[in-house]
């Protein structure tokens, strides 16, 4: 049996944590300072990365992102989390503990990705969403719903696109 794995713990009390899912173990969850723990959708993050781009700029938004996902692999790592940290520390005293938290967020959703037996994306599949939500400027729900329906290879054309360099669409 899988037991909750908490991640990171906020100045405001609140925490993120892995617990069980609908499908697996792997279930982000958010637990508020009374107590509830709510599952962040990507709807939620992008959206907060997405008004965070408009209050900062989409460049620096993107590039913090990419410098955690170049350290997310299956496991936790607490340089990964310092660095998110130091990251939000960046931001506007008024978000940077929002900030701080929603990376956390992200990071370990694409934790989670990478531990998905059957996923075929792993990680990946949050950088596309990620880049079109912030560096393409998509509705959220566009962003968090492009890979619903689609074949893997569909999307590692797409990603493979978007590594080299070209901007897909």
């Amino acid at each position: 049996m899988f037991r909750r794995s908490y991640i990171e713990k906020f100045e405001d009390g609140t925490q993120v944590l892995f617990g069980p899912g609908k499908f697996d173990d792997w279930c982000v969850y958010q637990t508020q300072i009374d107590g509830t723990q709510v599952a962040p959708r990507d709807e939620d993050y992008f959206g907060f990365f997405q008004d965070l781009a408009r209050q900062t700029s989409r460049q620096k938004v993107y590039h913090d992102f990419m410098s955690i996902y170049e350290g997310t692999s299956t496991k936790v790592s607490r340089t990964t989390l310092a660095l998110i940290k130091r990251l939000s520390g960046d931001y506007p005293l008024d978000i940077r503990l929002e900030a701080h938290k929603n990376f956390v967020v992200i990071y370990a959703g694409m934790i989670a990705e990478e531990n998905k037996d059957r996923a075929v994306l792993k990680k990946k599949i949050k950088r596309i969403g990620f880049y079109q939500a912030i560096v393409l400027n998509w509705p959220v729900d566009k962003a968090a719903n492009f890979s619903k329906g689609r074949k893997a290879t569909e999307l590692l054309d797409y990603f493979n696109a978007l590594e080299s360099g070209n901007r897909p669409a």
